[in-house]
């Protein structure tokens, strides 16, 4: 009889044991399970942000052609004032600058 206590005593021991390390596992998995919630907000709230670098990177290339495109034109214009100064100084050069321009053809035809 001493013999039967005594292992009930043990399995009891071993049962709460069991129990305790059961709980401990629930929280474990508890925590776990919320990290893994966290990570996923945050893998979303990052790709989101990358979303967003790559738009204003796609904005950026934009502006820069639009500006490209603005530096050709302020040249192109730049050289036409700096050809009008030259036959403004030399009216010898507007007679030949007529004849050349009278030479072209139309871009109307």
């Amino acid at each position: 009889n001493d013999r039967s206590g005594k292992l009930s005593v043990d399995l009891d021991l071993r049962l709460k044991e069991l129990s305790a390390q059961e709980a401990k596992f629930a929280e474990d998995q508890k925590r776990t399970q919320a990290a893994s919630a966290a990570l996923a907000l945050e893998r979303e709230r990052l790709d989101g942000i990358a979303a967003k670098q790559e738009a204003n990177k796609g904005e950026l290339r934009q502006e820069s052609a639009r500006l490209r495109d603005l530096e050709e034109s302020l040249s192109k214009r730049e050289a036409k004032i700096k050809d009008a100064k030259a036959l403004h100084k030399d009216p010898s050069k507007i007679s030949k600058h007529l004849w050349e321009l009278s030479r072209r053809p139309s871009k109307n035809m």
